[in-house]
């Protein structure tokens, strides 16, 4: 990587003054728009770990998705905006407003806390961000104090350093031309800030949820991640751990322990949810104690009182009665589901699936697709049943049986050994093959079906995943979704 750019100016229009950091796969610079009356902007140089064609070739691609997020993202006033992208000499560079400011280290101090009202506002601030990101379908992956900054005209926090474009680096081609990951959360996690999930390889919403809330902590307590422990069942041990300095109400105390749950399903599922709950936290501090006075004014007549009761209690009893005929009612009637339709132009597909499933688009470092996730109907479930729809380009083409080895293999190192063959299958009208097998995640004993076929050199996966002793329960509407999947182009 060429680290003299200092003086130099790139695309005949950036002029590099000073380097601001350095990071694992790149170095960020201050820059002068010299077309744009010497506007200050940053510069970031990114560069693969690897410069074969074959990495370079997949690290184009996804700089240039990662690039047209930023842009979107941009949009919010609170996110840095995107100037520009290019590629020269086989390093990629990104192009970013500039932000007066400093980041959130100079606030969250060791040893010191922040006020419930501080905490409070910092939370609001952040999560108002994180709402309008998540609505774009992006996990940010990296959020810690660091990446949080000041501006001084407002005082408004900024967002930066977005985790998902680090997934440049860790593209890595084997000497057969097949990528492999070079430990993704390696890259793309900071340690104490990241959600278990997210180590894993299998970051969602609720790990930067998971994030905010231990900067949360970090700024109550005034101790760094790595100076908390955690119990037998993965939980953070912090409340013992608060300063004398201020005095913080349970209801705060509550939403941040619900923030940084173990368990990412047991977690706010989005930021609009914490925003939520801080709101009514407000509302509940705000409210005025009323005294009722002269209570002698308010005692009722005993006649006018029995007639009062003996109405309430006809009126209970005909909505009892009402209430139980409706529940024999449903008890007879057999529940229909309505299916909605969810489709991607992009890569040319079409599934059914329940209206009251959620939906949450997934990326990863090989593939991209979408999730269904079945509703919560028991409040001690630990885990909910899910079907996703995944979309794997193949860097060189593979037969269908050949992929299938490959697969096989994998899941027999990473799940079930026991698994030895798959079964021949069809979907979107074509040859597929299929497997079931078990596995575990955490706790939780799970049984997965998964099938996938070929087209154009694209791998398409759908898997369905359960606990073990619920696998048949929504056995029906995976067949149905099975087949309504389709194959456009």
């Amino acid at each position: 990587m060429n680290v003299n750019l200092i003086g130099t100016t790139l695309r005949g229009r950036y002029y590099v003054i000073k380097q601001l950091g350095r990071g694992g796969i790149g170095i960020t610079f201050l820059a002068e728009d010299r077309q744009c009356f010497n506007c200050p902007c940053v510069v970031k140089q990114l560069k693969p770990q690897r410069s074969d064609r074959n990495t370079l070739a997949i690290s184009r691609r996804l700089f240039a998705e990662e690039a047209n997020t930023l842009v979107d993202l941009g949009s919010h006033a609170q996110i840095p905006r995107l100037l520009a992208y290019f590629e020269e000499n086989e390093e990629f560079f990104l192009v970013q407003e500039f932000i007066d400011g400093y980041d959130l280290t100079q606030e969250i101090i060791p040893e010191h806390s922040l006020s419930e009202t501080q905490v409070i506002e910092l939370l609001k601030d952040i999560c108002n961000v994180l709402v309008f990101i998540q609505q774009h379908g992006v996990i940010h992956r990296d959020l810690k104090p660091s990446n949080l900054m000041r501006r001084k005209s407002d005082g408004k926090i900024i967002v930066i350093d977005f985790g998902a474009v680090k997934r440049i680096s860790t593209h890595v081609a084997n000497t057969q031309g097949q990528f492999t990951p070079v430990t993704p959360t390696v890259v793309i996690q900071s340690q104490g800030y990241t959600a278990s999930e997210q180590m894993n390889g299998f970051p969602s919403f609720s790990s930067d949820i998971y994030s905010v809330g231990i900067i949360a902590i970090q700024a109550i307590t005034g101790l760094f991640p790595k100076q908390l422990s955690f119990d037998d069942q993965g939980e953070i041990i912090w409340r013992g751990r608060i300063r004398s300095e201020y005095k913080y109400s349970p209801n705060l105390l509550t939403i941040i322990e619900r923030m940084v749950r173990y368990l990412p399903q047991e977690r706010y599922q989005s930021a609009i949810a914490v925003l939520e709950d801080l709101a009514q936290l407000e509302n509940n501090q705000n409210q005025p104690n009323f005294t009722t006075l002269s209570p002698q004014n308010n005692q009722p007549k005993l006649p006018e009182l029995s007639h009062k009761i003996s109405v309430r209690l006809i009126s209970i009893l005909g909505t009892i009665i009402v209430i139980l005929s409706f529940g024999f009612w449903k008890l007879l009637t057999p529940t229909k589901t309505t299916f909605l339709t969810y489709s991607d132009p992009e890569y040319g597909i079409k599934i059914n699936y329940p209206k009251d499933w959620s939906t949450e688009p997934r990326n990863d470092f090989f593939t991209t697709g979408i999730i269904f996730t079945a509703p919560d109907q028991e409040t001690q479930n630990n885990f909910q049943e899910n079907i996703s729809v995944m979309i794997e380009e193949l860097s060189t083409p593979l037969s269908l049986s050949e992929y299938t080895n490959q697969s096989i293999q994998e899941i027999k190192k990473l799940s079930d050994p026991n698994l030895t063959s798959a079964s021949v299958a069809t979907l979107a009208n074509g040859e597929a093959r299929k497997v079931v097998y078990h596995g575990e995640e955490g706790r939780n004993k799970l049984q997965r079906m998964q099938i996938w076929t070929i087209r154009n050199n694209r791998v398409y996966i759908i898997t369905y995943t359960a606990e073990a002793q619920k696998y048949q329960k929504f056995s029906p509407i995976v067949n149905k979704m099975l087949n309504s999947f389709v194959i456009i182009k």
